[in-house]
């Protein structure tokens, strides 16, 4: 029995030993051969022993935000730059806060916000065609369109707020508790699709369902891609990304007759059997009327338009719902002596009947202390935690004084989230300050007056204030951003009595993930009276 056994436990052997060969080679050939670093400080890879790197690059997806902190206390506050490791396998060459400017003088083809967004946003796996978040064209059209069309595009908004917050929170009398995230999420979505898709289907189910599956997809795929090592990453990120191909076809049965009927509209204009005004006022419209004015062919075929609206699904959708969560839980973690609640109950009320009872954007400018207590919450938990691009040339690229060269495919950061809670610009920073911005509003008849007033605005972008980025790339979609929570804002404290919390819940950390609590509730009341 002994005889017959050895052949086979050899056998075994063997099939292990060339399993582990195979897998091996397979790593090297997948793994790009190391470009030299600059030689500036790392934080995070204790020494340069073999294999420091390695356990450094995978240590990271838990420890980023730590090393960040770390890392700007150590060397961004003396003006120094420094290395952090990446589960992705490239490193962070973290800049100082001076720097900035210089990082967003260099022209595109040189440091790229695209291509690091790409690779951070696992583009090659989660979008289902990754030339959409290449071309970018549906940022063009949002850079054209969302500050010119606010009017009609606002009065559906506003009209969507209602309805949503009316079925997620309740129209019937008693206190009861609500999700914050939850119904926050699915207020957004709702209320985002009116802008992208229009009526009905802004309050379609089942394209809601499959729209937010995509795009928690999208999240769950960037993260996987950066727990696995370099040659398990596209099996792994094409496995997790597959389910976009098929929420993205369940999405697509409802849009693309929608963007057929549209494309027909314009034809109908063309022959003289529309107007103009007749087009409802969405994305679709804006897509197809920019991508004629234009002469682009490719950008009109209703497969592209429907995956653009994908990215912008994306983009417009986890960040505001995230951000409206943190501010409801903030307000109301601060307690009742902090008088927060009242305070924006009044400035809504007084903003929106002094003017009609109809939300604008200059109307929306008047809401000075909304504003801060969106800007706050932002300021404390950003979601984006490091501005970045990727560098492009195969030479790399000299650092801002020339002393080192950051290789090829290496990212440049500015430390976001530490530049928030730096005491030197913002007292007391780790404290929720509802009004710490609107504080320079107070002595100036409108919110437009004064140059230090603007800067304080919620949409305001600086080397002090990262959230919405900074610079020409610097998120487009920011002012539909703010006037959508503001107007969400208003209606829940027009309309609902909400109670204070003992307490602001902690927030959900793991690694660079850092979200309002999932299971988190408030109590809110109907209103016997409100402004309607």
């Amino acid at each position: 029995m002994a005889a017959m056994e050895s052949p086979l436990v050899l056998e075994r052997t063997h099939a292990i030993l060339i399993t582990l060969a195979i897998a091996v080679a397979a790593y090297l050939l997948a793994t790009p051969k190391a470009r030299p670093l600059p030689d500036i400080p790392w934080v995070g890879k204790s020494s340069r022993l073999p294999g420091a790197d390695t356990w450094a690059t995978l240590a990271s997806f838990v420890n980023r935000r730590k090393w960040f902190a770390e890392g700007y206390e150590k060397y961004s506050r003396h003006g120094k730059s420094f290395i952090v490791p990446h589960p992705l396998g490239e490193k962070h060459i973290t800049l100082p806060p001076e720097k900035l400017s210089w990082l967003l003088e260099q022209p595109d083809h040189v440091v790229s916000a695209a291509d690091f967004h790409y690779e951070i946003l696992a583009g090659r796996y989660a979008w289902t065609d990754g030339s959409i978040n290449q071309i970018l064209f549906h940022e063009h059209v949002i850079h054209k369109y969302i500050v010119r069309r606010d009017s009609r595009l606002l009065a559906g908004m506003w009209d969507e707020i209602g309805t949503a917050v009316d079925e997620l929170w309740g129209t019937s009398p008693g206190w009861h508790d609500i999700r914050v995230l939850d119904t926050s999420s699915e207020m957004i979505l709702r209320v985002v699709n009116r802008a992208l898709v229009g009526l009905p289907l802004c309050r379609n189910r089942d394209y809601l369902s499959h729209t937010n599956s995509f795009t928690t997809n999208v999240l769950l795929c960037t993260f996987a891609t950066q727990l696995v090592p370099r040659f398990l990453r596209d099996i792994v990120g094409y496995a997790v990304g597959a389910p976009n191909h098929w929420h993205y076809r369940r999405c697509a049965l409802w849009t693309l007759p929608v963007i057929r009927e549209r494309l027909g509209m314009f034809a109908q204009i063309d022959n003289g059997s529309l107007t103009a005004d007749g087009l409802p006022e969405d994305y679709i419209t804006w897509h197809i009327e920019l991508a004629r004015a234009e002469g682009w062919t490719r950008e009109l075929a209703p497969e592209f338009i429907a995956r653009s609206l994908m990215a912008l699904e994306f983009a417009a959708t986890k960040t505001p719902a995230a951000t409206l969560a943190r501010v409801l839980l903030d307000v109301c973690g601060s307690g009742g002596q902090s008088g927060y609640i009242d305070r924006l109950r009044d400035e809504a009320e007084q903003v929106f009947t002094t003017h009609n009872q109809t939300w604008s954007k200059q109307t929306l400018r008047h809401m000075a202390f909304t504003d801060s207590a969106i800007r706050e919450s932002m300021r404390l938990t950003s979601l984006l935690f490091a501005l970045g691009r990727k560098v492009v040339p195969a030479a790399g690229v000299p650092g801002p004084d020339k002393a080192w060269v950051a290789p090829q495919g290496s990212y440049l950061t500015i430390n976001a989230a530490d530049r928030h809670l730096d005491p030197a610009l913002y007292p007391d920073p780790t404290r929720y300050d509802a009004f710490r911005f609107a504080r320079v509003h107070e002595g100036q008849e409108t919110t437009e007056d004064g140059l230090q007033a603007r800067k304080m605005g919620m949409t305001s972008t600086s080397k002090d204030f990262l959230a919405f980025g900074h610079g020409r790339h610097a998120c487009l979609g920011r002012f539909l951003v703010e006037q959508m929570l503001k107007m969400l804002l208003a209606y829940m404290l027009m309309h609902y009595d909400i109670e204070y919390l003992p307490a602001r819940p902690p927030n959900f950390v793991l690694g660079p993930i850092n979200v309002p609590p999932p299971k988190a509730t408030i109590k809110v009341c109907r209103k016997k009276t409100e402004v309607e």
